[in-house]
């Protein structure tokens, strides 16, 4: 059962997220900023891939998913973006994110990031 951490700021974004994913057979962890999510990580929480926001208050999804790497090197991300020109700068290309895992919001059909969790998951 894989388990996933949702990072959004948006509680609604959140809330159909975990409520999709768990009917899927997930498990969900949440946080509302990239501080929470480091915050849990460090206090020993582990997760199997972590679904990231770009634009959030405080630290944005980049810093979050290095802070994130390098507390957990075998987490696997995927982003979840409103920004329609996002692409993963060289940072993210290093630990293994690029285009492919890269979500535009709204996303029409959240079978394909369930899909994609569970390829990730199978790596």
């Amino acid at each position: 059962m894989p388990t996933v951490l949702v990072v959004d700021d948006e509680l609604a974004v959140r809330d159909n997220l975990a409520a999709y994913l768990e009917d899927e057979g997930m498990l969900i962890g949440q946080a509302e900023s990239g501080e929470q999510a480091v915050a849990m990580v460090a206090g020993g929480e582990r997760f199997e891939v972590c679904i990231m926001d770009m634009r959030l208050p405080g630290i944005d999804g980049n810093a979050a998913i290095l802070a994130l790497h390098a507390l957990q090197p075998d987490l696997r991300f995927l982003i979840h973006t409103g920004s329609a020109n996002y692409s993963p700068p060289p940072a993210l290309r290093d630990i293994g994110i690029a285009d492919p895992q890269v979500f535009m919001k709204p996303l029409a059909d959240m079978a394909v990031l369930a899909q994609a969790i569970r390829e990730a998951c199978a790596t």
